[in-house]
């Protein structure tokens, strides 16, 4: 997105606190629900001593470490920082912008949840891609970043979990 477009965002964002407010807290809850939901399946897999508890704990452990230093190595700035705009969301991290951890973190737990049941697969993607268009809606990232984060993250799940 251009400076304009994020600066008409975060002005729109400024005369509506009341739904900035809003679009915050529903990024945090979405994010949030991913990873209880993955630490929900991780014990049911426990509990019923599922040998898919496994894979389903290195696959996303092993594209969140390789997607950690993919985006240091990148390390390309954030919209806040290119155009000097502030976020939404409270956020002062320099960098580390491309792929986003937040949305390719949750595209591999998608792919996991997909392997283990395909309702609960679609259902995350469709979290997966609330959690994107949050990213961006609040200033954090940009859309390259977040389509990265997701085409990373179910690419290298979509191999652990269905190729290996």
């Amino acid at each position: 997105m251009t400076r304009q477009r994020y600066q008409a965002l975060m002005e729109f964002w400024a005369k509506q606190p009341g739904l900035g407010r809003l679009v915050s807290r529903v990024a945090s809850l979405l994010t949030g629900s991913v990873y209880l939901g993955y630490t929900l399946a991780l014990g049911i897999l426990a509990l019923g001593r599922d040998p898919r508890l496994i894979r389903m704990t290195l696959v996303p452990l092993v594209v969140f470490l390789g997607g950690t230093a993919l985006r240091r190595a990148i390390n390309a700035p954030r919209p806040y920082e290119v155009y000097g705009i502030p976020p939404l969301t409270h956020k002062d991290t320099k960098g580390q912008s491309f792929p986003s951890r937040h949305v390719f973190s949750a595209g591999v737990i998608a792919v996991g949840f997909a392997w283990l049941c395909p309702a609960w697969g679609w259902a995350a993607f469709l979290v997966a891609g609330a959690i994107a268009l949050c990213r961006v809606l609040t200033g954090v990232h940009f859309p390259r970043d977040v389509l990265g984060g997701l085409v990373l993250g179910a690419g290298a799940g979509w191999l652990g979990f269905f190729l290996i």
